[in-house]
Protein backbone atom coordinates (compact mmCIF):
# COMPACT_ATOMS: atom_id res chain seq x y z
CA UNK A 1 0.00 0.00 0.00
CA UNK A 2 1.17 3.54 -0.71
CA UNK A 3 0.27 6.72 1.15
CA UNK A 4 -0.01 9.72 -1.13
CA UNK A 5 -2.64 11.80 0.63
CA UNK A 6 -2.07 14.75 -1.69
CA UNK A 7 -3.39 12.79 -4.69
CA UNK A 8 -7.10 12.19 -5.39
CA UNK A 9 -8.50 8.71 -4.73
CA UNK A 10 -10.06 6.70 -7.56
CA UNK A 11 -12.03 3.51 -7.06
CA UNK A 12 -11.29 0.90 -9.74
CA UNK A 13 -13.89 -1.85 -10.07
CA UNK A 14 -12.15 -4.98 -11.45
CA UNK A 15 -8.67 -4.68 -12.94
CA UNK A 16 -8.94 -7.19 -15.79
CA UNK A 17 -6.23 -9.46 -17.17
CA UNK A 18 -2.67 -8.22 -16.68
CA UNK A 19 -1.58 -8.62 -20.31
CA UNK A 20 -4.38 -6.31 -21.47
CA UNK A 21 -4.96 -3.88 -18.60
CA UNK A 22 -1.71 -3.32 -16.71
CA UNK A 23 -0.91 -0.29 -18.87
CA UNK A 24 -4.23 1.30 -17.89
CA UNK A 25 -3.77 0.62 -14.17
CA UNK A 26 -0.19 1.93 -14.26
CA UNK A 27 -1.43 5.06 -16.02
CA UNK A 28 -4.05 6.06 -13.45
CA UNK A 29 -1.70 5.15 -10.58
CA UNK A 30 0.74 7.83 -11.74
CA UNK A 31 -1.65 10.65 -10.81
CA UNK A 32 -4.07 9.05 -8.38
CA UNK A 33 -4.30 6.82 -5.37
CA UNK A 34 -6.15 3.69 -6.49
CA UNK A 35 -8.54 1.64 -4.35
CA UNK A 36 -9.22 -1.63 -6.17
CA UNK A 37 -12.40 -3.65 -5.73
CA UNK A 38 -11.56 -7.14 -6.96
CA UNK A 39 -12.91 -10.66 -6.77
CA UNK A 40 -9.62 -12.20 -5.60
CA UNK A 41 -6.52 -11.14 -3.71
CA UNK A 42 -4.47 -8.80 -5.95
CA UNK A 43 -1.07 -10.01 -7.17
CA UNK A 44 0.45 -8.09 -10.06
CA UNK A 45 -1.80 -5.12 -9.21
CA UNK A 46 -0.26 -4.47 -5.77
CA UNK A 47 2.54 -2.04 -6.82
CA UNK A 48 -0.11 0.31 -8.23
CA UNK A 49 -2.57 0.23 -5.33
CA UNK A 50 -3.15 2.42 -2.32
CA UNK A 51 -5.72 -0.01 -0.87
CA UNK A 52 -8.15 -2.70 -1.95
CA UNK A 53 -11.22 -4.76 -1.06
CA UNK A 54 -11.89 -8.36 -2.08
CA UNK A 55 -15.57 -9.06 -2.70
CA UNK A 56 -17.38 -12.35 -3.36
CA UNK A 57 -19.29 -10.77 -6.25
CA UNK A 58 -19.80 -7.46 -8.00
CA UNK A 59 -23.53 -7.15 -7.42
CA UNK A 60 -24.91 -3.72 -6.60
CA UNK A 61 -25.93 -4.97 -3.14
CA UNK A 62 -22.25 -5.68 -2.47
CA UNK A 63 -20.66 -2.64 -4.08
CA UNK A 64 -22.93 0.11 -2.76
CA UNK A 65 -22.41 -0.52 0.99
CA UNK A 66 -18.69 -1.03 0.39
CA UNK A 67 -18.43 2.23 -1.57
CA UNK A 68 -20.46 4.13 1.01
CA UNK A 69 -18.21 2.87 3.80
CA UNK A 70 -15.11 3.91 1.84
CA UNK A 71 -16.57 7.34 1.05
CA UNK A 72 -17.36 7.82 4.73
CA UNK A 73 -13.68 7.36 5.57
CA UNK A 74 -11.97 9.05 2.60
CA UNK A 75 -12.82 11.44 -0.21
CA UNK A 76 -13.54 9.47 -3.38
CA UNK A 77 -12.89 11.49 -6.56
CA UNK A 78 -14.31 9.03 -9.08
CA UNK A 79 -15.18 5.44 -10.01
CA UNK A 80 -13.40 3.78 -12.94
CA UNK A 81 -14.28 0.50 -14.66
CA UNK A 82 -13.07 -1.01 -17.94
CA UNK A 83 -14.50 -4.51 -17.37
CA UNK A 84 -17.59 -5.10 -19.53
CA UNK A 85 -19.16 -7.49 -17.02
CA UNK A 86 -18.75 -5.00 -14.14
CA UNK A 87 -19.44 -1.67 -15.82
CA UNK A 88 -23.11 -1.47 -14.81
CA UNK A 89 -22.69 -2.05 -11.04
CA UNK A 90 -19.67 0.30 -11.11
CA UNK A 91 -21.85 3.01 -12.66
CA UNK A 92 -24.59 2.42 -10.09
CA UNK A 93 -21.93 2.85 -7.40
CA UNK A 94 -20.75 6.16 -8.91
CA UNK A 95 -24.31 7.45 -9.15
CA UNK A 96 -25.04 6.39 -5.56
CA UNK A 97 -21.98 8.33 -4.37
CA UNK A 98 -23.04 11.39 -6.39
CA UNK A 99 -20.01 11.19 -8.68
CA UNK A 100 -19.91 11.95 -12.43
CA UNK A 101 -20.64 8.94 -14.63
CA UNK A 102 -22.09 7.90 -17.93
CA UNK A 103 -25.43 7.50 -16.14
CA UNK A 104 -26.96 4.24 -14.97
CA UNK A 105 -29.67 4.23 -17.62
CA UNK A 106 -27.19 4.90 -20.42
CA UNK A 107 -24.95 2.04 -19.30
CA UNK A 108 -27.91 -0.26 -18.73
CA UNK A 109 -28.92 0.48 -22.31
CA UNK A 110 -25.41 -0.32 -23.59
CA UNK A 111 -25.37 -3.63 -21.68
CA UNK A 112 -28.72 -4.65 -23.24
CA UNK A 113 -28.25 -4.92 -27.00
CA UNK A 114 -32.00 -4.85 -27.62
CA UNK A 115 -32.42 -1.72 -25.52
CA UNK A 116 -29.62 -0.11 -27.55
CA UNK A 117 -31.36 -1.01 -30.80
CA UNK A 118 -34.71 0.38 -29.65
CA UNK A 119 -33.22 3.64 -28.40
CA UNK A 120 -31.23 4.22 -31.59
CA UNK A 121 -34.21 3.35 -33.78
CA UNK A 122 -36.14 6.15 -32.04
CA UNK A 123 -33.38 8.59 -33.02
CA UNK A 124 -32.86 7.36 -36.57
CA UNK A 125 -29.29 6.11 -36.10
CA UNK A 126 -28.11 3.76 -38.87
CA UNK A 127 -28.22 0.11 -37.77
CA UNK A 128 -29.24 -3.34 -39.05
CA UNK A 129 -32.83 -4.52 -39.04
CA UNK A 130 -33.43 -6.56 -35.92
CA UNK A 131 -35.88 -8.63 -33.89
CA UNK A 132 -35.96 -9.93 -30.33
CA UNK A 133 -36.92 -13.61 -29.95
CA UNK A 134 -37.45 -16.07 -27.11
CA UNK A 135 -37.32 -19.41 -28.94
CA UNK A 136 -36.34 -20.99 -32.22
CA UNK A 137 -39.89 -20.79 -33.64
CA UNK A 138 -39.91 -17.04 -33.10
CA UNK A 139 -36.43 -16.84 -34.62
CA UNK A 140 -37.58 -18.62 -37.78
CA UNK A 141 -40.54 -16.28 -38.12
CA UNK A 142 -38.36 -13.19 -37.66
CA UNK A 143 -35.79 -14.54 -40.11
CA UNK A 144 -38.43 -14.80 -42.82
CA UNK A 145 -39.18 -11.08 -42.35
CA UNK A 146 -35.58 -9.89 -42.21
CA UNK A 147 -33.98 -12.34 -44.65
CA UNK A 148 -30.72 -14.31 -44.60
CA UNK A 149 -27.83 -14.11 -43.85
CA UNK A 150 -28.44 -13.19 -40.23
CA UNK A 151 -26.49 -12.77 -37.02
CA UNK A 152 -27.69 -14.37 -33.79
CA UNK A 153 -26.38 -12.81 -30.60
CA UNK A 154 -27.18 -12.99 -26.88
CA UNK A 155 -29.00 -9.94 -25.61
CA UNK A 156 -26.58 -9.18 -22.77
CA UNK A 157 -23.29 -11.07 -23.23
CA UNK A 158 -19.91 -9.65 -24.24
CA UNK A 159 -16.70 -10.36 -26.21
CA UNK A 160 -18.60 -12.02 -29.09
CA UNK A 161 -19.76 -14.84 -26.81
CA UNK A 162 -22.68 -16.62 -28.45
CA UNK A 163 -22.53 -14.51 -31.62
CA UNK A 164 -22.83 -16.50 -34.86
CA UNK A 165 -23.70 -15.91 -38.50
CA UNK A 166 -26.35 -18.16 -40.05
CA UNK A 167 -27.00 -18.55 -43.77
CA UNK A 168 -30.36 -20.32 -43.67
CA UNK A 169 -33.03 -22.00 -41.57
CA UNK A 170 -31.09 -25.20 -40.95
CA UNK A 171 -28.14 -23.27 -39.50
CA UNK A 172 -30.51 -21.12 -37.47
CA UNK A 173 -32.03 -24.27 -35.94
CA UNK A 174 -28.56 -25.65 -35.18
CA UNK A 175 -27.09 -22.46 -33.71
CA UNK A 176 -30.00 -21.01 -31.73
CA UNK A 177 -29.10 -22.88 -28.55
CA UNK A 178 -25.50 -21.65 -28.87
CA UNK A 179 -26.70 -18.04 -28.91
CA UNK A 180 -29.43 -18.39 -26.29
CA UNK A 181 -27.19 -20.24 -23.83
CA UNK A 182 -24.26 -17.81 -23.83
CA UNK A 183 -23.89 -15.55 -20.82
CA UNK A 184 -21.33 -13.75 -18.68
CA UNK A 185 -21.13 -13.35 -14.93
CA UNK A 186 -23.42 -10.64 -13.68
CA UNK A 187 -25.35 -10.28 -16.94
CA UNK A 188 -29.12 -9.78 -16.56
CA UNK A 189 -31.36 -12.68 -17.51
CA UNK A 190 -34.14 -12.06 -20.04
CA UNK A 191 -37.27 -13.94 -21.04
CA UNK A 192 -36.40 -13.06 -24.65
CA UNK A 193 -32.65 -13.77 -24.67
CA UNK A 194 -31.66 -13.62 -28.36
CA UNK A 195 -31.35 -10.74 -30.78
CA UNK A 196 -31.69 -11.52 -34.48
CA UNK A 197 -29.99 -9.02 -36.77
CA UNK A 198 -29.59 -8.43 -40.46
CA UNK A 199 -26.03 -9.26 -41.54
CA UNK A 200 -24.45 -6.22 -43.15
CA UNK A 201 -21.30 -6.49 -45.23
CA UNK A 202 -18.24 -4.30 -45.06
CA UNK A 203 -15.15 -3.81 -42.93
CA UNK A 204 -15.61 -3.66 -39.16
CA UNK A 205 -13.99 -0.94 -37.10
CA UNK A 206 -14.23 0.36 -33.57
CA UNK A 207 -13.99 3.97 -32.49
CA UNK A 208 -13.06 5.04 -28.96
CA UNK A 209 -14.52 8.35 -27.80
CA UNK A 210 -14.08 10.57 -24.78
CA UNK A 211 -17.46 11.79 -23.52
CA UNK A 212 -17.63 14.99 -21.48
CA UNK A 213 -21.05 16.03 -20.21
CA UNK A 214 -22.76 14.39 -23.18
CA UNK A 215 -20.34 15.65 -25.85
CA UNK A 216 -18.51 12.79 -27.57
CA UNK A 217 -15.11 13.30 -29.22
CA UNK A 218 -13.88 10.35 -31.34
CA UNK A 219 -10.14 9.96 -30.65
CA UNK A 220 -8.97 6.80 -32.39
CA UNK A 221 -10.18 4.08 -34.73
CA UNK A 222 -9.17 0.41 -34.67
CA UNK A 223 -9.63 -1.71 -37.76
CA UNK A 224 -10.41 -5.33 -36.93
CA UNK A 225 -9.36 -8.72 -38.21
CA UNK A 226 -12.05 -11.29 -37.42
CA UNK A 227 -11.85 -15.05 -37.91
CA UNK A 228 -13.12 -18.53 -37.14
CA UNK A 229 -16.29 -18.10 -39.21
CA UNK A 230 -19.20 -18.41 -38.65
CA UNK A 231 -18.17 -17.14 -35.21
CA UNK A 232 -16.65 -13.75 -34.50
CA UNK A 233 -13.29 -14.06 -32.80
CA UNK A 234 -11.28 -10.83 -33.00
CA UNK A 235 -7.84 -12.02 -34.10
CA UNK A 236 -6.11 -8.66 -34.31
CA UNK A 237 -6.41 -4.89 -34.59
CA UNK A 238 -4.75 -2.02 -36.41
CA UNK A 239 -4.62 1.66 -35.41
CA UNK A 240 -3.23 4.33 -37.73
CA UNK A 241 -2.11 7.82 -36.73
CA UNK A 242 -3.66 9.12 -39.97
CA UNK A 243 -6.94 7.17 -40.17
CA UNK A 244 -9.22 9.11 -42.55
CA UNK A 245 -12.36 8.12 -40.64
CA UNK A 246 -11.48 10.62 -37.92
CA UNK A 247 -11.83 13.39 -40.52
CA UNK A 248 -14.98 11.95 -42.13
CA UNK A 249 -17.92 14.20 -41.18
CA UNK A 250 -20.53 11.49 -41.87
CA UNK A 251 -18.73 9.02 -39.61
CA UNK A 252 -18.22 11.49 -36.75
CA UNK A 253 -21.82 12.70 -37.04
CA UNK A 254 -23.10 9.13 -36.61
CA UNK A 255 -20.94 8.75 -33.50
CA UNK A 256 -22.34 11.94 -32.01
CA UNK A 257 -25.92 10.90 -32.83
CA UNK A 258 -25.42 7.57 -31.04
CA UNK A 259 -24.23 9.27 -27.85
CA UNK A 260 -27.03 11.80 -27.97
CA UNK A 261 -29.58 8.98 -28.32
CA UNK A 262 -28.14 7.16 -25.31
CA UNK A 263 -27.97 10.35 -23.21
CA UNK A 264 -24.44 9.35 -22.21
CA UNK A 265 -22.93 11.63 -19.56
CA UNK A 266 -19.25 11.43 -18.55
CA UNK A 267 -16.78 8.70 -19.44
CA UNK A 268 -15.66 6.71 -22.45
CA UNK A 269 -17.21 4.54 -25.15
CA UNK A 270 -15.97 1.84 -27.48
CA UNK A 271 -18.38 1.82 -30.44
CA UNK A 272 -18.25 -0.96 -33.03
CA UNK A 273 -19.30 -0.07 -36.57
CA UNK A 274 -19.56 -1.65 -40.03
CA UNK A 275 -18.49 0.41 -43.04
CA UNK A 276 -21.19 -0.50 -45.54
CA UNK A 277 -22.19 0.69 -48.99
CA UNK A 278 -24.93 2.74 -47.34
CA UNK A 279 -22.52 4.33 -44.87
CA UNK A 280 -21.44 3.53 -41.30
CA UNK A 281 -23.80 1.18 -39.45
CA UNK A 282 -23.77 0.53 -35.72
CA UNK A 283 -22.88 -2.93 -34.38
CA UNK A 284 -22.89 -2.17 -30.64
CA UNK A 285 -21.88 0.34 -27.96
CA UNK A 286 -19.66 -0.48 -24.97
CA UNK A 287 -19.37 1.98 -22.08
CA UNK A 288 -15.63 1.50 -21.50
CA UNK A 289 -12.24 1.80 -23.15
CA UNK A 290 -11.49 -0.69 -25.93
CA UNK A 291 -10.46 -4.21 -25.03
CA UNK A 292 -7.54 -6.43 -26.01
CA UNK A 293 -4.50 -4.28 -26.91
CA UNK A 294 -6.46 -1.46 -28.56
CA UNK A 295 -5.53 1.21 -25.96
CA UNK A 296 -1.87 0.20 -26.30
CA UNK A 297 -2.05 0.55 -30.09
CA UNK A 298 -3.69 3.97 -29.74
CA UNK A 299 -0.87 5.11 -27.49
CA UNK A 300 1.75 3.89 -29.98
CA UNK A 301 0.03 5.47 -33.00
CA UNK A 302 -1.44 8.67 -31.52
CA UNK A 303 0.22 9.17 -28.16
CA UNK A 304 -3.26 9.03 -26.58
CA UNK A 305 -3.52 7.57 -23.07
CA UNK A 306 -7.16 6.48 -22.80
CA UNK A 307 -7.04 5.53 -19.12
CA UNK A 308 -5.54 8.89 -18.17
CA UNK A 309 -8.34 10.73 -19.98
CA UNK A 310 -10.99 8.50 -18.41
CA UNK A 311 -9.63 9.29 -14.95
CA UNK A 312 -10.47 12.96 -15.47
CA UNK A 313 -13.83 12.26 -17.14
CA UNK A 314 -15.10 10.23 -14.18
CA UNK A 315 -14.32 13.25 -11.98
CA UNK A 316 -16.33 15.52 -14.28
CA UNK A 317 -13.21 17.45 -15.27
CA UNK A 318 -12.64 18.66 -18.81
CA UNK A 319 -9.06 18.49 -20.01
CA UNK A 320 -7.44 19.79 -23.21
CA UNK A 321 -7.95 17.06 -25.79
CA UNK A 322 -5.00 15.51 -27.61
CA UNK A 323 -4.22 17.58 -30.67
CA UNK A 324 -4.79 16.01 -34.09
CA UNK A 325 -1.70 14.34 -35.46
CA UNK A 326 0.26 16.88 -37.54
CA UNK A 327 0.24 15.93 -41.21
CA UNK A 328 3.99 16.45 -41.29
CA UNK A 329 4.55 13.75 -38.68
CA UNK A 330 5.74 10.43 -40.00
CA UNK A 331 2.74 8.07 -40.19
CA UNK A 332 2.62 5.35 -37.57
CA UNK A 333 0.62 2.14 -37.81
CA UNK A 334 0.38 0.03 -34.67
CA UNK A 335 -1.04 -3.48 -35.06
CA UNK A 336 -1.66 -6.54 -32.95
CA UNK A 337 -2.27 -10.21 -33.65
CA UNK A 338 -3.34 -13.12 -31.47
CA UNK A 339 -1.79 -16.52 -32.12
CA UNK A 340 -3.64 -19.82 -31.83
CA UNK A 341 -2.93 -23.55 -32.15
CA UNK A 342 -3.78 -25.03 -35.54
CA UNK A 343 -6.22 -27.56 -34.07
CA UNK A 344 -8.89 -27.60 -31.43
CA UNK A 345 -8.84 -29.34 -28.06
CA UNK A 346 -5.10 -29.55 -27.39
CA UNK A 347 -2.86 -29.50 -24.32
CA UNK A 348 0.17 -27.20 -24.27
CA UNK A 349 3.46 -29.06 -23.78
CA UNK A 350 5.76 -26.06 -24.20
CA UNK A 351 5.42 -22.51 -25.46
CA UNK A 352 7.89 -19.65 -25.91
CA UNK A 353 9.05 -17.07 -28.42
CA UNK A 354 12.43 -17.54 -30.05
CA UNK A 355 13.82 -14.13 -29.17
CA UNK A 356 16.50 -14.38 -31.86
CA UNK A 357 13.80 -14.73 -34.53
CA UNK A 358 11.78 -11.66 -33.55
CA UNK A 359 12.11 -8.83 -36.10
CA UNK A 360 12.66 -5.11 -35.66
CA UNK A 361 9.41 -3.24 -35.10
CA UNK A 362 8.20 -5.52 -32.32
CA UNK A 363 6.50 -3.75 -29.44
CA UNK A 364 5.48 -6.82 -27.46
CA UNK A 365 5.56 -10.58 -27.88
CA UNK A 366 3.77 -12.16 -24.92
CA UNK A 367 2.83 -15.76 -24.18
CA UNK A 368 -0.74 -16.06 -22.88
CA UNK A 369 -0.76 -19.74 -21.89
CA UNK A 370 1.49 -22.23 -20.08
CA UNK A 371 2.45 -25.92 -20.19
CA UNK A 372 -0.46 -28.08 -19.17
CA UNK A 373 -3.10 -25.60 -20.28
CA UNK A 374 -6.02 -26.87 -22.36
CA UNK A 375 -6.67 -24.74 -25.46
CA UNK A 376 -9.99 -24.76 -27.29
CA UNK A 377 -10.68 -22.87 -30.49
CA UNK A 378 -13.97 -21.07 -31.16
CA UNK A 379 -16.78 -21.52 -30.45
CA UNK A 380 -15.85 -23.37 -27.24
CA UNK A 381 -12.77 -21.23 -26.71
CA UNK A 382 -13.75 -17.75 -27.82
CA UNK A 383 -10.71 -15.52 -27.03
CA UNK A 384 -9.54 -18.02 -24.36
CA UNK A 385 -7.90 -20.20 -27.03
CA UNK A 386 -5.19 -17.59 -27.64
CA UNK A 387 -1.67 -18.89 -27.11
CA UNK A 388 0.21 -15.60 -27.51
CA UNK A 389 -0.05 -12.00 -28.64
CA UNK A 390 2.15 -9.69 -30.69
CA UNK A 391 2.06 -5.93 -31.15
CA UNK A 392 4.21 -4.02 -33.65
CA UNK A 393 4.73 -0.58 -35.15
CA UNK A 394 5.55 0.34 -38.74
CA UNK A 395 5.15 3.16 -41.26
CA UNK A 396 2.17 1.59 -43.06
CA UNK A 397 -0.30 -1.27 -42.83
CA UNK A 398 1.50 -3.56 -45.25
CA UNK A 399 4.80 -3.23 -43.39
CA UNK A 400 3.07 -3.81 -40.05
CA UNK A 401 1.56 -7.07 -41.25
CA UNK A 402 4.87 -8.21 -42.68
CA UNK A 403 6.41 -7.75 -39.23
CA UNK A 404 3.47 -9.60 -37.67
CA UNK A 405 4.00 -12.52 -40.07
CA UNK A 406 7.69 -12.81 -39.17
CA UNK A 407 6.98 -12.51 -35.46
CA UNK A 408 4.25 -15.18 -35.68
CA UNK A 409 6.83 -17.62 -37.03
CA UNK A 410 8.96 -16.99 -33.94
CA UNK A 411 6.43 -18.64 -31.61
CA UNK A 412 7.41 -22.17 -30.63
CA UNK A 413 4.18 -23.85 -29.57
CA UNK A 414 4.23 -27.60 -28.89
CA UNK A 415 0.93 -29.30 -28.12
CA UNK A 416 -0.50 -32.78 -27.72
CA UNK A 417 -3.96 -34.01 -28.61
CA UNK A 418 -6.31 -36.00 -26.41
CA UNK A 419 -4.41 -39.19 -27.33
CA UNK A 420 -1.12 -37.68 -26.20
CA UNK A 421 0.36 -37.31 -29.69
CA UNK A 422 2.77 -34.37 -29.74
CA UNK A 423 3.59 -31.92 -32.51
CA UNK A 424 4.77 -28.40 -33.10
CA UNK A 425 1.62 -26.45 -33.77
CA UNK A 426 1.82 -24.06 -36.74
CA UNK A 427 -0.59 -21.19 -36.59
CA UNK A 428 -3.81 -21.19 -38.62
CA UNK A 429 -4.78 -18.45 -41.02
CA UNK A 430 -7.72 -17.13 -39.01
CA UNK A 431 -8.07 -13.66 -40.48
CA UNK A 432 -11.21 -12.87 -42.48
CA UNK A 433 -12.29 -9.38 -43.45
CA UNK A 434 -15.77 -10.54 -44.51
CA UNK A 435 -16.77 -12.42 -41.38
CA UNK A 436 -17.70 -9.56 -39.06
CA UNK A 437 -20.85 -8.79 -37.10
Amino acid sequence: MHEHADRPLLVLVASGRQEYREDALASIARRFRVHLIEGAEPTWQRPYLDSYDVVPGFEETTLIPLGQRLAGQRTVAGVVCWDEARILPATVLADTLGLPSAGTEAVRCCRDKYATRKRLAEHGAPQPRFALVSDVDGAREAARRIGYPLVLKPRSAAASLGVVRVEGEQELNEQFTFASGASISGAPQHQDPVLLEEFVGGAEVSVDSLVEDGAATPLFVARKSVGFAPFFEETGHEVSSHDPLLDDPEFTQVIKKIHHALDFGWGWTHVEMKLTERGPVLVEVNARIGGDLIPRLAYLAHGIDAADLVADAVRGIRQPLPQPTPTARRPVVAASRFLYPDQDDVVVESVAFDETALPAGIDRAVVLTEPGAHLRLPPEGLFSGRAALISVTAEDSRSAHEVLDIASDALRLHVSDRKGRSAESPLPNTSSKECAH
